[in-house]
């Protein structure tokens, strides 16, 4: 669940921080996985995995918890990933989680993360976690 207006989830890192999601081009293209999120009214959900470093996903406005995920059509073993903030200029405070699963329906949190201040701007490292366990949902 991600409990901020605009943000995009960028890169999901694999095995060795290799990017797992492809840059994509609608929801369902290219094939590797599917797009989807609990509001697709001001962007579509697959802008958050466009990477052409301009786009990115917005949540509806004060609605909480909003989520953009990520359905493999392998799984996949995460352990880090990064997002840009996609808006500005200023100093956010940001909550969010990354969650996993591989029924869409039951979730487990990877990482979690409460009022972290975030600069509009500054780089954003690799959030690296522990985890050993395969999955094809990531939200």
């Amino acid at each position: 669940m991600i409990s901020i207006p605009i943000l995009q989830p960028s890169l999901l890192y694999s095995k060795i921080y290799t990017p797992t999601i492809p840059s994509m081009t609608s929801n369902t293209t290219p094939p590797s996985g599917i797009a989807s999120a609990t509001y697709e009214g001001i962007s579509p959900a697959w802008y958050a995995f466009r990477l052409n470093g301009s786009d990115g996903w917005q949540s509806q406005n004060n609605v909480f918890p909003s989520y953009v995920q990520y359905n493999y059509q392998s799984a996949i073993i995460p352990r880090a990933y990064t997002y840009n903030l996609r808006v500005g200029p200023g100093t956010f405070s940001l909550s969010w989680q990354l969650q996993a699963s591989n029924n869409g329906s039951s979730w487990t949190t990877l990482d979690s993360n409460v009022s972290v201040p975030v600069v509009f701007g500054s780089p954003v490292p690799i959030i690296k976690f522990n985890n050993s366990t395969s999955y094809t949902y990531i939200r």
